[in-house]
């Protein structure tokens, strides 16, 4: 299963990842029809970019995806890696309206 709730781990709690785990975010992915981001870090060992991916070629435009070189999955420890994350939401923000 490909769990909907893939980060913040250190900030919501236990039931909600439970929860999550009810759903295949790969089975429902066909369904939406909104703009989506997913944004990726080459580096990160826990949702590998193969994964995330994944996800991408199974939704619907408009979707971009955004895998950052150099960036694990904890990149909010270092400023440089959220200016990159950032950078990349307002760009798709600002394409998407």
């Amino acid at each position: 299963a490909f769990p909907i709730i893939v980060f913040l781990w250190s900030f919501v709690p236990f039931s909600n990842f439970k929860d999550a785990n009810q759903y295949n975010l790969l089975e429902i992915a066909t369904t939406l029809n909104i703009p989506i981001l997913l944004i990726a870090g080459e580096l990160d060992n826990i949702i590998s970019p193969s994964k995330v991916e994944q996800l991408y070629n199974k939704l619907n435009e408009p979707k971009k995806i955004l895998i950052i070189k150099g960036v694990g999955h904890d990149y909010r420890h270092n400023l440089k890696q959220i200016d990159l994350v950032n950078k990349g939401v307002i760009n798709f923000l600002e394409n998407s309206s």
